[in-house]
């Protein structure tokens, strides 16, 4: 029962993402004028152009993960994947793909550790393993 309902959550949780990428196309003149969205490296960067930046966090997940990059693809939009090392580790096929795709790949640590005063060096190993991996599987830090 509980698979179930986390594999309904997870459903919901991703049609709620495609309908947000549907509205952001939209709000940007639709997908045939969209070109890409990047997070912005300046304040230069916005000069004049609106833009919103997609992040994604915990993934990458076999099913869903792969159903977002196709809609992502499809309309032209590039987002921010925020990974655990675990998940990389297990899929690094998808890692690969979101690379590939042009999307930006941030570090999540390994298992989702949060960062307390106690767990300090805790943190930084897993952000440090974390690198290694995406590095490992992208060519790029």
């Amino acid at each position: 029962m509980r698979k179930w309902l986390f594999g309904l959550a997870c459903i919901d949780l991703c049609l709620m993402l495609c309908c947000l990428v549907m509205l952001v196309a939209k709000a940007c003149g639709g997908t045939k004028r969209m070109n890409r969205i990047y997070v912005p490296a300046s304040a230069e960067a916005l000069s004049g152009k609106k833009k919103i930046a997609l992040t994604f966090d915990d993934g990458p997940h076999p099913v869903y993960t792969e159903k977002l990059l196709d809609g992502l693809k499809e309309r032209g939009v590039h987002a921010t994947f925020f990974v655990t090392g675990e998940h990389a580790e297990q899929h690094p096929e998808i890692i690969r793909r979101m690379k590939e795709e042009g999307h930006l790949i941030g570090n999540h640590t390994y298992g989702h550790v949060q960062l307390r005063t106690d767990n300090l060096n805790q943190f930084k190993e897993e952000l440090r393993k974390t690198n290694k991996i995406i590095q490992d599987v992208t060519g790029e830090e």
